[in-house]
């Protein structure tokens, strides 16, 4: 009896613990250190590609077409394309899948993880002309394989506009047209799909296009978003600043503001207010929450039942964002599929993070590196201790994409033929097979979820003022980041919702930014100032003790002297170039200091090639961790098999030293006692 009753108390207690999400045997996540992509755009199978992948051994690659994309041009063979080519070129489904599911194995055998890309919204095709995703759904729908239609025509799931039409738009030959993520048929008919790319040994998904589109206005979208608008917003800002006195009988004709298909541009640049229409900034708020809540229903929720493991990654965009280049004070061109999600759902189920960038080129005597290091600071304090990777596609400079990646702590990026990586002096016989191997020789010292970032100054990342449409700090944030580049100050970044007293007791130095800071944020700043920290803000006073950052910020090299003079202390200086970045990191656990360097100089004058120029030996004064005693310094760089040791002389809490030259990628590993 004794026993009975213990057995119904464990049952009890188990039960108890799953529901409070206490799960003792979870899955354990899977991070990606290396990744191959774009072998989808192959229209036939590669000879050899196998045998790569067992050479160079990516964690990860991404390989093949499914969902709605693939259903919108199988049966052309090859000969019909969406966005992206049908590989290998079959004519249906079932053979499409065989054909994978034989590869998946191969690859499994390999060591390597293989995930399909998957439309979470696009389909192809001309409805009148019945072509497309229309002929297939319609005519040759392969119920033993995706299961029973989810409804009888596509119009059941489609975006419709005001007047019950779907939304297209024209792509070449054909149009473009979505299902909605808010319409629980469309989600059922990716879950048939999903399950079927899983039964074919697909280890997970890429999921691309996550595009929020505000003509829809189905009953779904309709109901939604006025769900949304009532539980966020008083009746009074319905009324009074989005112009919707009922919101019951109210009919949406678009999901924003009524005479517009795109949100309304902000103020000018140079304005202090943030002006963003509400109704419009809501609509965008609420398209990034539907997004995600498809998202989740359908590979979180469902996929993961299926396969617990299941690899989930999002295809999303930075335009405009930080680079040299762009021109984003308008709050129009920061488009990030994720911008104004809540902070706690911000990649929430994703095994890494993924971000596309506009593509980023070289042009050296103009001052430009073609370098991501503001956007990959950024993503680097969003993605925490989650992998991430910034797709720059830069076709070319392969051991640079690689000793970027592994510099910020993201997923290096390569593949194996085309354009897509290391043009015409790519590596032979197996393509990025040396960096790969270095990677993984040196897991102790680059593996991402073992160190963290060593800096003297934080910028903080103003979150909040995207999530209240104002975006003119974005000019003084790039200004103020490039001007500490170019100065090699050893630099980070801190999300300002992120912001704790720990965070910013790790750096000697914060810059803030003064857009939408709360009361919270200040006594933060407060307290850190009373601790001796130096908190410097972009022209305004925010809190006692606060130094103001005045002027004109074009001028890096003088914005970088302001910023030393105001802070009043001596950073870490290193004796490189203009051409040569440097990061660093603390393994706090092993005692040790990592420094990176990373080489941008090159060889401009042949197109298609990477051509590096080698970097000289690089001179530091670097400051150290309170009571850091250095036993040793090494170095290492891929091109040198082993670690050169490196002499060094320590004076306090700095340490002296001088490089070897290298190629591309330096690694200084600083050894404490």
């Amino acid at each position: 009896m004794i026993r009975v009753e213990t057995c119904r108390v464990l049952v009890l207690l188990l039960c108890l613990a799953w529901g409070a999400g206490l799960v003792w045997a979870e899955t354990p996540i899977f991070h990606p250190r290396t990744l191959l992509g774009g072998e989808y755009w192959g229209t036939t199978a590669k000879e050899g590609y196998l045998n790569y992948l067992g050479a160079v051994q990516p964690d990860l690659i991404h390989g093949s077409l499914l969902g709605p994309e693939l259903c919108s041009s199988v049966y052309g063979a090859g000969k019909l394309v969406g966005i992206t080519p049908v590989y290998p070129p079959v004519g249906t489904v079932k053979e499409y899948l065989a054909w994978w599911k034989n590869f998946n194995a191969e690859a499994h055998q390999r060591g390597v993880k293989v995930q399909g890309t998957f439309s979470l919204t696009y389909v192809w095709g001309d409805q009148e002309k019945h072509t497309g995703f229309f002929k297939y759904y319609d005519d040759l729908w392969e119920a033993d394989v995706l299961g029973p239609k989810p409804a009888p025509t596509p119009d059941a799931f489609l975006r419709v506009d005001a007047e019950g039409k779907p939304v297209h738009d024209k792509y070449n030959d054909w149009y473009t047209y979505s299902g909605c993520p808010n319409n629980p048929t469309w989600r059922q008919l990716l879950k048939q799909m999903v399950k079927a790319g899983i039964d074919a040994g697909f280890d997970g998904f890429m999921v691309q296009f996550p595009y929020f589109d505000g003509r829809c206005v189905c009953p779904s979208c309709q109901a939604k978003f006025k769900a949304f608008l009532a539980a966020n917003y008083t009746k009074e800002e319905l009324a009074n600043e989005m112009g919707i006195p009922d919101l019951a009988a109210h009919k949406f004709t678009i999901i924003g503001s009524p005479e517009k298909t795109t949100p309304s541009t902000p103020a000018k640049p140079e304005s202090k207010e943030a002006m963003y229409p509400k109704l419009d900034l809501a609509a965008r708020r609420f398209g990034a929450i539907s997004i995600k809540d498809c998202f989740d229903d359908v590979f979180v929720n469902y996929g993961r039942t299926l396969k617990p493991d299941l690899v989930l990654s999002m295809w999303t965009h930075f335009r405009q964002f930080v680079t040299e280049d762009a021109v984003n004070s308008d709050f129009n061109n920061y488009l990030d599929e994720r911008t104004l999600l809540p902070i706690e759902r911000w990649g929430q189920g994703e095994n890494y993070l993924w971000y596309s960038s506009p593509m980023y080129k070289s042009d050296l005597k103009n001052g430009v590196l073609g370098d991501s290091a503001l956007d990959g600071r950024v993503l680097r304090a969003m993605a925490g201790d989650r992998a991430f990777e910034l797709l720059k596609y830069d076709y070319f400079r392969w051991r640079l994409v690689t000793a970027e990646s592994l510099a910020q702590g993201g997923i290096c990026f390569g593949a194996w033929e085309g354009g897509w990586s290391g043009g015409q002096d790519r590596e032979q016989p197996n393509h990025l097979q040396s960096y790969y191997q270095f990677i993984r020789d040196n897991d102790k010292y680059l593996n991402p979820g073992q160190r963290e970032s060593y800096a003297d100054v934080a910028m903080i990342y103003p979150r909040q003022a995207i999530l209240a449409g104002d975006a003119t700090f974005f000019g003084p944030f790039r200004d103020i980041g490039r001007a500490l580049l170019k100065a090699h100050v050893l630099f980070d970044v801190i999300i300002d919702q992120k912001m704790t007293d720990a965070d910013l007791a790790k750096h000697k130095v914060v810059i803030v930014f003064p857009s939408q800071v709360t009361e919270a944020q200040r006594q933060l700043l407060s307290r850190y100032i009373k601790a001796g920290g130096k908190v410097i803000v972009h022209d305004a006073h925010l809190v006692d003790g606060s130094l103001n950052l005045e002027g004109d910020l074009s001028n890096r090299e003088e914005t970088a002297r302001k910023i030393t003079g105001l802070a009043g202390i001596t950073f870490s200086t290193f004796d490189a170039p203009w051409t040569v970045e440097v990061y660093a990191d603390r393994q706090p656990k092993k005692n040790r200091v990592l420094v990176h360097l990373v080489n941008f100089n090159r060889d401009e004058s042949q197109g298609n090639k990477e051509l590096p120029l080698a970097a000289a030996p690089v001179k530091m004064d670097l400051r150290l961790p309170a009571k850091f005693k250095v036993s040793g310094v090494q170095f290492l760089t891929p091109e040198v098999k082993g670690a050169q040791k490196v002499k060094f002389t320590q004076q306090g809490d700095r340490v002296q030293l001088t490089t070897p030259g290298y190629l591309v990628y330096g690694l200084v590993v600083i050894q404490g006692r």
